[in-house]
């Protein structure tokens, strides 16, 4: 089994998009008994009018959904690691859109016992592919990985940190395992990245709009 995490903040039209595209593509490729998709409001404040449609659509799919007072994103990942019961686990930012081979493309790579499968992605604002690098220089985005879960639940995501938790999570964890088997599906691109969204973290940060660090 794969668990799929979504985190939710905001963005809920996006989010709604996200979860019908990916229910759609595990009924087509037969996978949805192998998936376990979980996502988790992390106390919206915008659009919604849409959460209504994301728990039916939720119900529809057997997807998880929860909801939780606002605790920032890294904390919304790590309640979602420990609501996992596949052998591999990933993410999927709300905003972010999926390729039209994305559950083929993950069920595709797996069957070696890798502790880390690498995927590709893509801009949305040019549609320029993203590429990772090759040990011990990986890329610090946690969507474009598969984590074996024995071998990755241990670690957690800062919750003290609003900027880059993501990019602080693989340096703790994928560069602490130089032993690591990594498999690179060095073809196959999974996550269209919506570089373009204005009210993103890494945005925010930019603009000088939020603090690196919670409670700041």
């Amino acid at each position: 089994m794969i668990s799929i995490i979504i985190p939710i903040y905001n963005r809920l039209e996006l989010g709604l998009k996200l979860i019908n595209k990916l229910g759609g593509q595990l009924e087509e490729q037969k996978r949805a008994d192998q998936t376990q998709v979980i996502c988790i409001n992390d106390g919206s404040t915008e659009e919604l009018e849409f959460e209504k449609d994301i728990k039916n659509a939720c119900k529809k799919y057997g997807f998880e959904y929860y909801t939780q007072k606002n605790a920032g994103g890294a904390a919304t990942c790590n309640r979602g690691i420990e609501k996992v019961k596949g052998e591999y686990f990933t993410f999927i930012d709300c905003d972010d859109d999926i390729t039209d081979e994305y559950v083929k493309n993950i069920f595709s790579e797996l069957g070696d016992g890798e502790h880390l499968i690498a995927f590709r992605w893509v801009f949305l604002s040019s549609n320029e592919v993203g590429d990772w690098y090759h040990r011990p220089d990986v890329n610090h985005n946690v969507w474009s990985y598969l984590f074996r879960t024995d071998y990755f639940s241990q670690f957690k995501f800062n919750e003290k940190i609003n900027i880059a938790w993501d990019y602080d999570y693989v340096e703790r964890s994928v560069r602490s395992k130089p032993d690591m088997y990594i498999r690179y599906a060095a073809n196959k691109i999974n996550v269209i990245y919506n570089d373009l969204n204005q009210q993103s973290i890494s945005k925010k940060a930019s603009r000088g709009e939020i603090a690196a660090e919670r409670g700041e």
